[in-house]
């Protein structure tokens, strides 16, 4: 594939990506992380957003509230591949909703798993601990029936509902459950 080609096809992986994060409703594009600590301050831990990187080596950074306070984690886009910047490897993702999803899947089973042993109030272990995404917006219905169905019945089993194409359509569009 040639240099020109690979450019346009990561202009367009970001662009999807973008739209993608614009529809979740948590992307709160070229907020500064002043703003972002602002935001996050008074929530609770596993709150979080997606925000533009102020690094321009970037595109979009993590906040989130931890148990030690309010931090940022840049997220990295290799060969059209996003994950969180760490020192340890790090799994990698399609698109940043589904590196989002992952986590917070890893979160739930994390503080099941601490409730379980009656263990709640551990400190996460450095985990990336996500819960609660901070919406800048609300949400429309048709949004949130959608994500509620791919968490119910799950993205792969939507083309079993006996709806209409169009619904099909802008059902598959997003096939996230946060």
């Amino acid at each position: 594939m040639c240099s020109a080609s690979i450019q346009a096809n990561g202009r367009g992986h970001i662009g999807h990506a973008l739209e993608n994060l614009r529809e979740s409703g948590f992307y709160w594009g070229g907020i500064s992380s002043q703003q972002a600590k602002e935001l996050l301050n008074d929530s609770a831990v596993g709150s979080f957003l997606v925000r533009d990187s102020s690094d321009q080596r970037f595109l979009f950074t993590l906040s989130l509230k931890t148990f030690s306070g309010v931090t940022s984690v840049r997220i990295v886009m290799e060969k059209l591949m996003f994950r969180v910047d760490a020192v340890v490897q790090t799994p990698r993702f399609d698109c940043v909703l589904r590196l989002i999803q992952y986590y917070m899947e890893i979160s739930r089973t994390y503080k099941d798993k601490l409730n379980n042993q009656g263990n709640a109030s551990k400190n996460g272990g450095g985990l990336l601990l996500l819960y609660f995404p901070l919406y800048k917006r609300i949400l429309p219905l048709r949004h949130l029936c959608r994500r509620t169905l791919n968490q119910v019945i799950g993205s792969e089993n939507l083309h079993k509902l006996p709806v209409g194409r169009n619904l099909q359509i802008f059902l598959r569009k997003y096939p996230y459950t946060c």
